[in-house]
Order: structure tokens, then sequence, then C-alpha cells
């Protein structure tokens, strides 16, 4: 079946650079107020707005394809047929108007026969066209009554300390540890060298 959408398939790399960037990338979602929070962490301050700011574009994309799909559809299936009747409308108005012109001053039956004919078909047209048209313009409206506004409420910028890796923490961790281990050493080895001796 050609209509079915193809099964996207990753390659080894394509998967690896996904695990990264899923580790790189936080997506929080506040159902109560209604927004995302978008967190990007790399070891370089411009990397990780960009990669931020590439994320808020393809969520922004996706929901707003994902929101508008149905009525694109329906957009997409009146425009078709929309085109179809301009078509056929442009046609019988053509033959209408050259049938006319062929038999502007006769009075045969068979001619004003075939210009009835003409005439209904003209008629069943236009009307179809007519209605198209409009149907045509709700679906234009409807597509754009959907489409989400999406609004950035903290602009990406570049950070301007790291967040991560705390060194004032990780250095007090260890100067704490440093000083632990050194009155430890004081402390407990020479009474370990008097219980031994």
């Amino acid at each position: 079946d050609g209509s079915a959408k193809q099964i996207e398939t990753m390659t080894k790399e394509e998967y690896e650079v996904s695990q990264i960037l899923s580790q790189a990338v936080s997506i929080v979602l506040t159902e109560k107020k209604g927004f995302v929070t978008i967190t990007a962490n790399m070891p370089e301050a411009v990397a990780a707005a960009q990669l931020a700011q590439a994320t808020v574009s393809l969520l922004q994309k996706y929901i707003t394809e994902f929101k508008i799909d149905k009525v694109q559809s329906n957009l997409d299936f009146v425009q078709e047929r929309y085109d179809e009747a301009k078509r056929n409308f442009e046609d019988i108005q053509a033959r209408r108007a050259k049938f006319r012109d062929a038999n502007l001053n006769t009075t045969r039956y068979s001619a004003r026969t075939e210009l009835d004919k003409l005439d209904a078909e003209y008629s069943l047209a236009m009307n179809l066209y007519s209605e198209l048209a409009t149907q045509l313009e709700q679906a234009k409206i409807k597509v754009k009554e959907t489409i989400p506004v999406l609004t950035v409420i903290n602009p990406v910028t570049v950070p301007f300390k790291k967040s991560k890796p705390k060194r004032v923490l990780i250095l007090f961790a260890f100067t704490f540890l440093g000083v632990v281990a050194g009155m430890g050493s004081v402390l407990v080895i020479p009474t370990i060298a008097e219980i031994t001796g």
C-alpha cells in the first residue's frame, strides 16, 4: 500500500545522537499553567542556546502540524474539488459562448434545444463552482483558526554562567573531605600505632 506512511528507521549513529540529545535537552510540561519549559545542557554556552532554540522551533513546528492536520486535509480536498469545478465551469462557459456565436440568428429547434442543454449545464456548473468557492473560503478560515498561537515567554539566551558542574560546590566538597581525611589521619593513625605497638 503506497498510501501508508513508511516506518522510520535509525542508523546506529542516528540512534547514538538521539540518545545524546535526549540527555542534553529537557522538556517539562506544566499542564495547569499551560506552558512548556525547555532546558538544554551542553559543554559550550552558545551550543546550549542553539540547541534550545532548535528545540523550540521543532516543537512549534510539530505542534502546529499536529493541530492543523485534519483541517488542512479538508482544505486540500476542497481545493482539489474547487479546481476541478472551475475548469469544468470555464469549459462549459467557452462551449456555450462558441455555440451562441455560431448560432446567433438561427431559428432551428435543434439549435435551441442544444442551447437549452448548454444553459442547464452552465447553470449547474456555475452553482457547483460558486458553492465550492464558499466552502474553500470556509476551509481556509478553519485552518487559520486552528493554527495554535505559541508565545515564547522567555526567549533563548546564551547562559552567562555554567549551570553544571557547580565548581564552587565541588571544590568545597573536596576541601571538606580533605580536612576530614587529614584530621582522621592525625587523630586515628597515632591511636592505631599505640594499640598495635
